[in-house]
């Protein structure tokens, strides 16, 4: 015997296939919002970590030209007495 294929069931079936589709359809969005976020925490990580490297190599060169620049030294100096003046 073949079953029936039209009645209240092909409404549920049919009714069912566009909950499905709809569910799908947001899926969808979602996977796309959920590349797009991705995409912008790439973005972010990578300008985040050129940004660190940066000053990383500032750091360095300053530590090297202050390590290079000449040292002031101390230069002894000879004591002399002095006569106090009365203005």
């Amino acid at each position: 015997m073949v079953p029936d294929r039209s009645g209240p069931g092909l409404v549920a079936t049919t009714a069912r296939t566009c909950e499905l589709s709809k569910i799908l359809s947001i899926l969808t969005q979602v996977v796309g919002m959920v590349d797009l976020l991705n995409f912008v925490m790439l973005i972010c990580a990578s300008v985040g970590s050129m940004a660190f490297g940066v000053l990383t190599a500032y750091a360095i060169f300053r530590l090297g030209f202050s390590l290079m620049r000449p040292r002031r030294q101390a230069v002894p100096m000879k004591a002399q007495p002095e006569v106090a003046r009365v203005l």
